[in-house]
């Protein structure tokens, strides 16, 4: 599945009317991380895009997209370091 059909697919969730035209990036943006189609629908369909769009400090769809790669990217970074230090690293 690719960026478009995987926007497609998901463009009756809850928050995907906010991200507008920026919606297809954030499809490509989990994708880009490994993320399968299945875990990318799923961050899709989540609490986490309406979040981020509110916590967007500007009320456009770019805006909203820049605040949802900088949460993912937090989230991320801290899975990341918990893992590291389960695994003693």
């Amino acid at each position: 599945m690719n960026a478009k059909q995987l926007a497609k697919k998901t463009s009756d969730a809850f928050s995907s009317s906010r991200y507008g035209s920026q919606w297809i990036n954030c499809a490509a943006l989990l994708l880009e991380l490994k993320f399968t189609p299945e875990q990318a629908e799923q961050q899709l369909r989540s609490k986490n895009m309406r979040w981020a769009a509110d916590m967007a400090s500007t009320n456009t769809q770019s805006g909203y997209f820049v605040s949802f790669a900088a949460m993912l990217a937090r989230n991320l970074d801290g899975m990341k370091k918990e893992s590291q230090e389960w695994l003693g690293k």
